[in-house]
């Protein structure tokens, strides 16, 4: 272990600063580990800024340098991993904080974003990913509609995850509440009763980008995001699992015990339709499923990881699951999918590998087969601590900054290289999550019963 991080031993060392939480790593592991802790903590925590909506809240990255955006999956993923043990009232104030942002923008898009085939959508007169103008997003802190399909039902695993961590009745019947509203207004123009599934690009995919085949078809921005909306993934519909298995037990706390069988009877009844629409004739799960009911001839790494750890599947399925024969594996860490889109010679979502999806698959391969991944995961991680080439717009500050060293977004899988945004908080809590795993920090830190990589009884 220390071999792989002892390339942090030629960085400069940190700088002073106010940790807001205590916990280290236990004194007998190696030094190079050491170093890796503390650059995540004074990373993670230099992402901490105050958030628009009131608090404090966890930027994607840059240590802060993003502007003040609320990103559904990095809100998801960061505290599934580690955020939600480590920092629960800063995730709390962002959790909240998201979904008034949520539902402060409804189905607004700007013109250009349109979402098509929902009669809720309100296209305004404004742009949002151009240079010169990010109105949308200065005004609402959030993506439009658009992007909401394939995340945003998430907020409900990290929130449920978090609460039987740390939560109230207040906070449960929040939860239960807020979920009501989001069912019945936002997620419910996604549900196809055909097939019992939701609509909605892969998680944390984006619409409009690389990771689909769409990119290079010759159709309009519009047409390509759209037709990355009009797909039905593994990935997403586990998310709502996971979700209606948060709202159950939300309604076992506030004694409505109708209300929790129902909502576990909508839970099952979907993973279901997942098993029956959603996986190749091997037991592999698909990347998506196309409109005419076509399954893309690719499996998705986080996709399998969520239906493993939703328990979407069990057992042998499970294994199967996992599609060991399909996607690839190195010192990059998972393909994020495979095979990639070779046509498309853009290196972001395709052909790459992203340090916290590698973590939630191996997460999901010790659940099923009670066997460690700690050096293949250690490995990936080791390999996305770099010192920045170039700084990346998105980071605040010059070179000289980074001599400490930084994680950074993703991985271009072929060539090993870590590559994106420096600081990036979805590789800090994949790191994280490897030192709770591995039972590394001082104190048994606890499990929820919505995230159990573990066999344990709660």
């Amino acid at each position: 272990m220390e071999k792989l991080f002892e390339k942090l031993h030629s960085f400069r060392p940190l700088p002073e600063f106010s940790k807001r939480q205590s916990l280290r790593l236990r004194k007998e592991l190696p030094s190079g580990l050491q170093k890796a802790w503390e650059l995540a903590v004074f990373e993670a925590e230099a992402n901490i800024k105050p958030c628009p909506y009131g608090g404090e809240y966890f930027t994607a990255g840059g240590r802060g340098g993003w502007y003040d955006m609320l990103f559904g999956q990095d809100t998801v993923a960061c505290g599934l991993l580690a955020f939600n043990r480590l920092y629960p009232e800063i995730m709390k104030n962002q959790i909240r904080s998201y979904v008034l942002a949520r539902l402060n923008i409804g189905f607004q898009c700007p013109e250009g974003w349109e979402l098509e085939n929902c009669d809720r959508a309100i296209a305004l007169h404004m742009n949002v990913w151009q240079p010169d103008s990010r109105e949308f997003c200065n005004r609402y802190h959030m993506s439009p509609a658009l992007n909401r399909t394939g995340q945003d039902v998430g907020w409900l695993w990290t929130a449920g995850d978090l609460f039987d961590l740390s939560g109230d009745r207040m906070d449960w019947a929040w939860l239960y509440g807020m979920g009501t509203i989001f069912f019945d207004y936002f997620y419910k123009p996604f549900y196809d009763e055909s097939d019992g599934l939701y609509f909605g690009q892969a998680s944390f995919i984006d619409v409009g980008w690389n990771g689909y085949p769409f990119a290079l078809q010759g159709l309009s921005k519009q047409e390509e995001r759209n037709r990355a909306v009009q797909i039905k993934t593994p990935s997403v519909n586990a998310l709502y699992v996971r979700g209606m298995d948060v709202m159950a037990h939300a309604a076992e706390i506030l004694e409505k015990p109708q209300e929790a069988a129902a909502w576990r009877i909508r839970a099952n009844a979907l993973r279901k339709a997942i098993r029956d629409k959603l996986r190749h004739p091997d037991g592999t799960f698909a990347y998506f499923k196309y409109p005419d009911g076509r399954l893309e001839n690719r499996c998705e790494a986080l996709g399998a990881a969520y239906c493993i750890l939703a328990e979407v599947v069990t057992g042998e399925d499970a294994r199967k699951a996992l599609a060991e024969e399909t996607l690839q594996f190195s010192d990059a860490g998972v393909s994020l999918f495979y095979p990639f889109y070779e046509e498309n010679p853009g290196i972001y979502h395709n052909r790459a590998a992203w340090p916290f999806a590698s973590t939630f698959y191996y997460m999901a391969k010790e659940k099923v087969t009670a066997e460690s991944c700690l050096e293949a995961d250690a490995r990936q991680l080791a390999n996305a601590i770099v010192i920045p080439k170039k700084l990346n717009a998105n980071a605040q500050g010059s070179l000289e900054d980074y001599q400490t060293g930084s994680f950074l977004e993703y991985v271009a899988f072929r060539e090993k290289e870590p590559r994106g945004t420096a600081a990036q908080c979805f590789t800090i809590s994949a790191f994280m999550n490897l030192c709770i795993r591995n039972g590394w920090l001082e104190g048994k830190i606890p499990q929820s019963r919505f995230l159990k990589y573990k066999e344990e009884t709660l």
